[in-house]
């Protein structure tokens, strides 16, 4: 087939289709960030129906039967469960705000292509409970070590990162470099 548009025509045409694709894709992301927000929602409404049969449950087992062993441990264990249910939302991380402060302190030139995020999470040692951090990986682009020597110092310094690493393979290119990093949320 011969091609008959010139190569400002095919550059224009190029341009033009890489448009619609981001904003087919941009569209799509859209649309899967709506219904992600219509599933939490949900999450939302159906814990606090949970949570308002679980304290209507406890009401009725309260006063008629608190002197009955077995039936105060069904009160005991709904509590605990009512409790967990309720401590869901309070324990969670803002992930907004880590993104926030990471964008913050990203220097000039460097761009970030990658988030891992894991929350806080409470894991059962006996009968204790404990509090597990959460952690956040990172991946990205530098231009060059300068950049990304601000970028390990930014993040050292701040408080909500601990344990701040820095693989020795983000140091080997001193331009266009591909780093990753990874920290211990301390929230």
């Amino acid at each position: 087939m011969i091609n008959l548009l010139s190569l400002q025509d095919k550059e224009n045409f190029d341009q033009e289709m890489r448009l619609r694709a981001l904003s087919l894709f941009l569209g799509i992301l859209g649309v899967c960030f709506i219904l992600f927000l219509g599933f939490l929602a949900i999450l939302k409404f159906s814990l606090a129906e949970q949570i308002h049969s679980y304290e209507a449950l406890k009401d009725s087992f309260a006063p008629d039967y608190a002197e009955e062993s077995e039936l105060a441990d069904i009160v005991r264990s709904a509590n605990t469960q009512l409790s967990s249910i309720s401590g869901f939302y309070k324990k969670q991380s803002n992930i907004t705000l880590v993104m926030r402060h990471l964008s913050s302190m990203l220097p000039d030139g460097m761009t970030v292509t990658h988030i891992t995020y894991e929350a806080p999470w409470e894991r059962r040692a006996g009968k204790t409970m404990i509090q597990e951090p959460g952690t956040i990986a990172v991946r990205g682009f530098s231009p060059t070590r300068t950049h990304l020597e601000a970028f390990m110092e930014a993040m050292n310094a701040e408080p909500m990162f601990t344990e701040v690493s820095f693989p020795p393979s983000n140091w080997v290119s001193p331009v266009n470099i591909q780093f990753s990093a990874s920290a211990v949320l301390g929230l």
